[in-house]
């Protein structure tokens, strides 16, 4: 037996020295002639591909100075099938990743340039002769998930681990057409799982900037269902920074001029580092009306029709689970990994469809440049809501507060002008904690009760999550005075015990709308801190009685204050997986304005104030006088007042014997 064994070894032993070790290969591509053969001592990148095999590196060394613009050959570049194939753009001499961190502006050098922007046209397309397609400069996909009207630059078949980094992606708006197909730049077909899509340009030649300067493609970055044989999806997708502390800066990408920044259907996908028709500078922006009109024109030059153009930030779907898009908050390089999304011509800034299982969206910029302060332009075409999570799922917004990186995760979402924050399925869980809305238009954050069905109804949705949801689902700020606010929050049923109650500042832009009039727009602005019932810094020991010293945030008295509840099954975290949010509390501050409204025709005064129900008497007076006992409390019957949304409203006759009357709010 001792004997048997050894032999059994050695054999084994003879046959693993005798096979032949396979090194992946450095292909170096040195001319910018793909038409460049095999014999005369140069290598185009489209030899490179078609030599490149499993675990190889293409780099770049094309002499003279740069950029150096590749012709996409016609036809295309053949499918990409090799697995752990890498593309190294930088590699070419000359060039330079980004340094800068993402609020910083984009300084990246790049200097090879992918040009599929050529118009000519040949008579057969090599990816099926058969079929007498007409060839352009790009990569027709005929495979499920796409179809005879969508072409790429790169197009990746099966392969995994694809790495692409230092590469400006040009084209042209097309009809979208089986003549003349979308041009994607990077493809991802038939479950080419973890791709990686960094440090790229696209839509822009290197030393661009400007909207005249566009050459777009229709979308940077597809991942679509593929479906022959049984659906399958190229899951874990990396489009910018993968955040894991190595190099991270150098990662980011700028899109700019598409129809479809990102179209996904793939679970495990993240967008994170991206400038997403934002210029390199992170403060100047497409002009997107002028965009979409271009994309139209060439839509109806190509008998396409014109209504099917949309401007899009991202869309992924069918199968999403475990979609990061911004900010991780694992505490490593969270502060670079927030994307800069300008606005859109579609129906919301951002689109999950089918599905939205365990979705994050954290520490993205929305409409506003790399300052926090330079606005993005809106279309005047449309007014589109913020966010949709579509299909089953749960949905974090913003922070889970689990101590980490908490004040990156929040979203900054300017001039959002769409009535809806959150769109859903009518029992998606979703979490929005530590986001700064700024003069959007949002009806109610997070949304209306009702608004995404039968079963958003706020009794309903709240049911699992609060002891008594007849009690009201948002918490009550009942006064502010003397430094103190004092407020009140919905008890938790037991399934969800852990409360932390979220204190902002009101965004003054929205508080000034009247848009939704009785009912005010109330969205977080600054955040100022989270409170637990009984905890640090609340001052009242009374069980859903919070009373929170505000002195030290220098609030003026006209400044409202407004604040949302969440609630979970984990001590400490606040994940979609285990969380809700409420809605936004009333606002409220020490010296609320008095809106006057006449109703000549009926013969009323309608009086209306920020704040909780019944907080401040009205007093009148038919001369403005100092004297306290010249204003009368204006009796106020029961039918009389009302509380909507927030906003308090007491009607009254018009006393026509009188010249004029004054109207103030007296406090408690």
């Amino acid at each position: 037996m001792k004997y048997k064994s050894l032999l059994r070894f050695s054999t084994v032993a003879v046959l693993a020295l005798s096979c032949p070790l396979v090194h992946a290969a450095t292909i170096t591509v040195t001319t910018t002639d793909n038409s460049s053969g095999p014999n005369d001592g140069l290598t185009s990148f489209d030899e490179a591909l078609r030599s490149a095999g499993d675990g190889d590196t293409i780099r770049f060394e094309i002499p003279g100075p740069g950029p150096h613009r590749i012709a996409t050959p016609l036809g295309g570049y053949p499918l990409i099938t090799a697995n752990d194939l890498t593309i190294e753009g930088y590699s070419q001499p000359g060039s330079a990743p980004n340094t800068n961190p993402i609020l910083g502006g984009n300084n990246a050098h790049i200097q090879i340039v992918l040009d599929s922007t050529g118009e000519d046209t040949a008579d057969v397309d090599p990816q099926d002769p058969d079929m007498k397609l007409i060839a352009h400069r790009s990569t027709r996909i005929l495979y499920s998930g796409y179809g005879d009207s969508e072409n790429g630059i790169l197009a990746v078949f099966g392969a995994d681990n694809f790495n692409i980094s230092g590469i400006s992606f040009i084209a042209r708006r097309t009809a979208g057409s089986t003549d003349d197909p979308a041009i994607y730049a990077v493809a991802l077909v038939k479950q080419s799982t973890h791709a990686h899509i960094h440090g790229c340009l696209f839509g822009l030649a290197p030393g661009e900037s400007t909207q005249a300067d566009l050459k777009p493609v229709a979308s940077a970055v597809t991942g679509f269902r593929f479906r022959t044989g049984g659906d399958v999806y190229s899951e874990g997708a990396i489009i910018g920074t993968d955040g894991d502390g190595v190099n991270d800066r150098a990662e980011f990408n700028v899109v700019v001029g598409t129809r479809n920044a990102f179209g996904l259907e793939l679970p495990g996908a993240r967008l994170s580092g991206n400038y997403v028709n934002v210029f390199p500078d992170g403060l100047h922006f497409v002009d997107i009306d002028d965009n979409y009109a271009k994309w139209r024109e060439a839509y109806t030059a190509g008998d396409s029709d014109p209504d099917d153009v949309t401007i899009e930030n991202y869309e992924n779907g069918r199968v999403t689970a475990g979609t990061i898009i911004g900010t991780n908050g694992d505490g490593v390089s969270d502060e670079d990994e927030r994307n800069v999304f300008g606005h859109v011509v579609y129906d919301h800034h951002g689109e999950f469809y089918s599905s939205s299982v365990n979705a994050v969206l954290a520490g993205n910029y929305f409409g506003v440049g790399v300052d926090g302060v330079t606005p993005s332009p809106a279309s005047t075409n449309i007014a589109p809501d913020f966010i949709e999570f579509g299909g089953s799922g749960q949905v974090r917004i913003g922070s889970n507060g689990d101590g980490v990186s908490d004040a990156l995760e929040g979203n900054l979402i300017v001039n959002v002008n769409g009535g809806k924050f959150f769109i859903g399925n009518a029992t998606t869980p979703v979490v929005s904690r530590r986001n700064t809305l700024v003069n959007c238009d949002s009806a109610v954050v997070p949304f209306v009760s009702g608004a995404n069905g039968a079963a958003s109804k706020y009794a309903s949705y709240y049911a699992a999550y609060l002891a008594d949801v007849d009690q009201g689902v948002a918490p009550v700020l009942q006064s502010v005075a003397g430094g103190v606010l004092k407020a009140s929050i919905p008890l938790p049923s037991d399934a969800y015990p852990n409360v932390v109650l979220d204190l902002y500042k009101a965004d003054p832009a929205a508080i000034a709308k009247l848009s939704s009039y009785p009912a005010a727009l109330v969205h977080p602005g600054a955040f100022l801190g989270s409170y637990v019932d009984n905890g640090p810094g609340d001052l009242n020991p009374a069980v859903g009685e919070l009373s929170i010293d505000v002195s030290a945030f220098g609030l003026s008295d006209d400044t409202y204050l407004t604040a949302a509840a969440s609630y979970s099954s984990v001590a400490g975290s606040f994940n979609g997986t285990e969380a809700v949010t409420t809605p936004m509390s009333n606002p409220i501050s020490v010296r609320p304005s008095l809106l006057i409204r006449l109703n000549l025709e009926a013969g009323l005064t309608e009086l209306s104030w920020l704040g909780a129900p019944v907080q401040f008497d009205v007093h009148s007076s038919p001369v403005l006088t100092a004297d306290a006992s010249g204003w009368p409390l204006v009796p106020i019957s029961a039918d009389a007042f009302t509380s909507t949304g927030g906003r308090n409203v007491v009607t009254t006759s018009i006393d026509s014997a009188k010249a004029a009357a004054f109207y103030r709010l007296v406090g408690p």
